[in-house]
C-alpha cells in the first residue's frame, strides 16, 4: 500500500475497522488514517456492537473470518 491520493472527497470519513489480528487492524488503521480518514478500531464483535451502538460509521471493514 503506498502513495496518497489527491482525492480529498473521504476526508474525515469514519470508518470501523473489525480484526481479530492486531497487526492487520494497526496496519489497516494507520494507512487510512494517512489518507484523512477517522478510524476506530474492534478487535472482536463485541467491541464492534458497542462502538456501532455509540457512532455512526461511514464503513465498515470486517474480517470475515472473525474468530
Amino acid at each position: 500500500m503506498s502513495g496518497k491520493t489527491t482525492d480529498t472527497s473521504l476526508n474525515g470519513a469514519a470508518i470501523l475497522v473489525v480484526d481479530d489480528d492486531r497487526n492487520l487492524r494497526e496496519e489497516v488503521c494507520d494507512y487510512l488514517k494517512g489518507h484523512g480518514l477517522v478510524v476506530e478500531l474492534a478487535g472482536d464483535m463485541v467491541g464492534a456492537r458497542f462502538r456501532l451502538q455509540h457512532r455512526a460509521f461511514d464503513l465498515v471493514l470486517l474480517d470475515l473470518w472473525l474468530g
